[in-house]
């Protein structure tokens, strides 16, 4: 893949992590916030009865709740292209792909303000982990709370990609990686590309 930086050896390299690295710590983050979820709802709601479980159309829960969160993976990719678009990205500096280790992914060559590039990471948690689990622990939908727990999971590498985004000082210009997860530092304000659309959050 082509970067539209033109000098890329002059990039510091910094809040990237090699795959294998990144892959353990994002099923660990993503394990505890999931665990995390389920908890905050037990902890409200209790443990729901067999009986009261099976009410209704609860029954069908267990089966197509996982299914629906897994069919929902092409829309979290989906809402990281339209993070990166609000980030100030054009159509053409954002790809999309499978990878046999990570799975599907969503991917930008344009220079962002940190700022817009956090944004972009957490988009998609926010509309399907954070804005279901508020609707579950209002209402008590178990489905909703264990969909929530389930995209949070999947969620890992974002949230991964997160930690390191907030740990750097400032709003400094950022590239996403092609190696890893993560981003790269770039010591000044990129020259030869395209101005951002729009200033980043």
């Amino acid at each position: 893949m082509t970067r539209t930086v033109e000098d890329a050896s002059a990039h510091k390299t910094a809040g990237a992590i090699d795959i294998r690295t990144a892959q353990r710590y994002a099923v660990l983050l993503g394990t505890v916030g999931a665990l995390a979820v389920l908890a905050s709802h037990v902890a409200l709601w209790g443990i729901p009865s067999p009986r009261k479980a099976l009410e209704g159309l609860d029954w069908w829960m267990p089966f197509l709740v996982p299914l629906i969160a897994l069919a929902a993976i092409p829309l979290h990719e989906g809402l990281h292209y339209v993070g990166f678009r609000v980030a100030g990205a054009t159509r053409e500096q954002i790809y999309l792909g499978v990878d046999p280790q990570v799975g599907p992914y969503c991917g930008c060559t344009a220079p962002l303000r940190l700022r817009g590039y956090i944004v972009a990471i957490i988009l998609p948690v926010l509309v399907l982990g954070v804005l279901p689990w508020i609707l579950g622990m209002i209402t008590g939908r178990l489905a909703l709370t264990a969909f929530s727990a389930i995209q949070v999971l999947l969620a890992g590498g974002d949230f991964l990609a997160l930690r390191l985004a907030v740990g750097q000082p400032g709003n400094p210009w950022v590239q996403d990686t092609e190696t890893g997860i993560g981003f790269e530092v770039l010591p000044e304000e990129p020259q030869g590309t395209a101005t951002p659309r729009r200033t980043p959050p």
